[in-house]
């Protein structure tokens, strides 16, 4: 999903997979038999469903107008339930977005934190979280490292409903409450300048 370059579809045919379909918004042109590019309008002429999916990087720009796509305040809301249609059910997708303090720098990307990133995996069961547990830990918890939250962990996610409060006992092992007050006292100091 959303792919300039076939970087993780070449991942995927080493690992033999018998083909690969990158579906974007603008036109790729990539010329290798095992690999098919189409746009999302091909595909909403011609829907079809996958066994998995790799978003690396993606739908954090979804809305957003960088890469000719309309402007959709929720546009990588709404891609994440169109990801509902594209996956069979008990497909798995893997899904790597920048995570810190929730916010959009505009029009680059969105940085997903506490209160956004659980919306994203609304319909969809998180397995797992896979990076550094300290990085993961710290931008979870508000750090802003960067300033654009240039970490992007790699979210494990079945096409499934979750159980009430699964994804987010998952995720709370992420927090760190005193992390989070130490966060807060520097904004609200920032604040009050």
């Amino acid at each position: 999903m959303g792919s300039q370059r076939p970087i993780y579809e070449s991942v995927c045919i080493v690992f033999l997979a018998s083909n690969c379909t990158t579906i974007d918004f603008q036109p790729i042109t990539v010329e290798d038999p095992r690999l098919e590019t189409i746009t999302i309008a091909q595909f909403d002429k011609n829907p079809r469903m996958f066994d998995a999916a790799i978003s690396i990087s993606s739908f954090e720009h979804d809305g957003l107008g960088r890469y000719g796509d309309p402007l959709r305040p929720n546009g990588d809301l709404e891609m994440m339930k169109k990801m509902k249609c594209i996956l069979k059910p008990g497909g798995i997708l893997y899904l790597s977005v920048p995570i810190a303090k929730d916010k959009i720098v505009w029009n680059m990307h969105r940085v997903y934190g506490k209160i956004r990133l659980p919306l994203l995996f609304e319909y969809w069961t998180l397995l797992d979280v896979y990076g550094p547990k300290d990085i993961i830990t710290k931008r979870y918890s508000g750090c802003d490292a960067a300033g654009e939250g240039d970490f992007q962990p790699i979210f494990v996610l079945k096409n499934e409903e979750p159980k009430k409060g699964e994804n987010l006992k998952i995720l709370d092992k992420y927090r760190d409450p005193a992390l989070e007050n130490i966060v807060y006292s520097c904004f609200k100091n920032l604040t009050k300048h």
